[in-house]
């Protein structure tokens, strides 16, 4: 319901209760017999709109899903074509890598970031995780990622890019273990 036809049914309301004043002018009941501790109009009004407000609120949040839906949607199918462009005759590693990447991690969103499939937690969180093609398939890690030192390590270097020729599967573990530690 509408606010314009909340307004409508109080004018309704409001109707029924007014009368003709002998006089021939129109009063409402209410005001000749004093100030009521709560006129049905007000409340009525209030009941009927808050309604509305909340069906208004409701219809909002379910386009604001369906949108979000939609733009995942786009972002996932973007990162899909961006990978056999971007990495030409090494295309099904590079869709390999992704799927290890989404399996490893569900929560995470792909998208392209600066050109390159990025994966995030979230449309407007930073990237964690990203994929790109140089000399060689590289997977890599932002700054933003939950990075960890390895244990006994005497110097304070991060590791967070990874070169490989091929992917098999102590590759894909490992890339899932650094995946899963990234998001935290």
């Amino acid at each position: 319901m509408s606010s314009l036809s909340c307004c409508i049914f109080v004018s309704i309301y409001q109707d029924r209760y007014r009368w003709k004043n002998p006089v021939g002018t129109t009063q409402n009941r209410t005001s000749l017999v004093g100030p009521p501790k709560a006129r049905p109009q007000t409340v009525l009004y209030n009941i009927f709109c808050g309604f509305s407000n909340i069906l208004e609120l409701l219809r909002k949040e379910s386009n604001m899903a369906t949108k979000t839906a939609k733009k995942d949607a786009d972002n996932l199918a973007a990162v899909l074509e961006k990978i056999p462009q971007m990495f030409g005759d090494q295309a099904a590693l590079g869709l390999r890598l992704h799927e290890t990447i989404m399996a490893a991690a569900p929560a995470l969103k792909p998208r392209l970031w600066y050109g390159m499939p990025g994966y995030a937690l979230g449309r407007s969180k930073p990237v964690l995780v990203f994929i790109r093609r140089d000399d060689y398939l590289t997977f890599g890690l932002t700054e933003k990622a939950n990075i960890v030192l390895d244990e006994g390590a005497t110097d304070q270097l991060i590791p967070n890019a990874w070169f490989m020729r091929e992917l098999d599967a102590p590759t894909e573990a490992r890339i899932a273990e650094i995946v899963q530690v990234a998001v935290g």
